[in-house]
């Protein structure tokens, strides 16, 4: 490559990475939706999620765009330090990784109560870690940087859904992932934990703090109350939590967002997965505008 070409792909990353920079969140959810930039099956094989757990069904259909959403507006924040709050199967700790080029801290944190409710032989949060850290090992990126956590994110006397895993941990009484949350500020939070009540807001209050000024909150299943109030128990809960901590924050969020996109089978109205987005300021910076 000669000098003016080399020139020319530096200029144009410039520009690129320029023009998303003043960028609303909402113009770069619709842009994504123009063009989604990766299948599911390439996505998920790389960490041998296509088959073999309880989600199967879902990663493997191309009705399916959740995760490749998730994967894109990640990727556009080329993060290093991702926190993850709500572990499942591993398919989001797979999409948030390999939206990174570089990762430096991965932590994904879980009650581990899901096997039982699948009915699944192993429990979750080691599904998870075993076929992401064999991933890592591929591409030698050191496990002792991508992390899991089985912990209770929520108050005391509160659980998940339904007060499911009220009896485990609390986060904050695990010192290791209290050491590596206050030493780190993260690029990238996705809250996916509980979503009745004041689930959602509550992960929110909690986690904020850690989040490196100009870093993006990302949440999901921001189901409308009256629409949904039949088909999901959370519906209009996650929303209310949502705009509560948007008004709560205010002073301190650039921008936001929800993005009524994000698909899971099996489609249409049924498959919605609405994702919320937060934008944290920039030191002194103004605030774009809040949706």
């Amino acid at each position: 490559m000669n000098r003016f070409s080399l020139l020319f792909y530096r200029l144009r990353g410039i520009l690129s990475s320029f023009s998303l920079r003043h960028q609303t969140l909402e113009e770069r959810c619709k842009k994504i939706e123009t063009s989604l930039p990766i299948p599911n099956n390439d996505l998920f094989m790389e960490f041998d999620l296509v088959s073999g757990n309880p989600w199967s069904p879902v990663v493997s259909s191309a009705i399916t765009t959740y995760y490749s959403c998730l994967f894109d507006i990640a990727r556009q924040e080329s993060p290093k330090k991702i926190l993850e709050i709500g572990t499942a199967f591993g398919m989001s700790a797979a999409a948030l990784l390999k939206s990174s080029r570089n990762i430096e801290l991965f932590i994904s944190i879980d009650l581990g109560i899901f096997s039982d409710h699948y009915a699944f032989p192993q429990n979750n949060i080691d599904y998870a870690r075993d076929h992401v850290h064999a991933w890592c090992h591929h591409h030698r990126i050191s496990v002792e940087n991508v992390r899991f956590f089985q912990a209770n994110t929520q108050p005391d006397g509160i659980g998940d859904n339904e007060n499911a895993g009220n009896e485990i941990t609390r986060w904050h009484q695990l010192p290791d992932l209290v050491r590596l949350l206050n030493q780190n500020k993260f690029d990238i939070i996705f809250i996916d934990g509980k979503h009745t009540g004041d689930g959602l807001l509550n992960d929110f209050v909690t986690f904020w703090p850690f989040l490196k000024e100009g870093g993006l909150v990302i949440c999901d299943d921001l189901h409308d109350g009256t629409r949904y109030k039949d088909i999901f128990p959370w519906a209009g809960q996650t929303l209310h939590s949502f705009h509560r901590f948007s008004e709560l924050k205010k002073e301190e969020i650039a921008d936001s967002c929800i993005w009524n996109f994000p698909q899971v089978i099996p489609g249409g109205d049924l498959g919605l997965r609405p994702f919320g987005l937060v934008r944290k300021n920039r030191n002194g910076s103004n605030n774009v505008g809040i949706s």
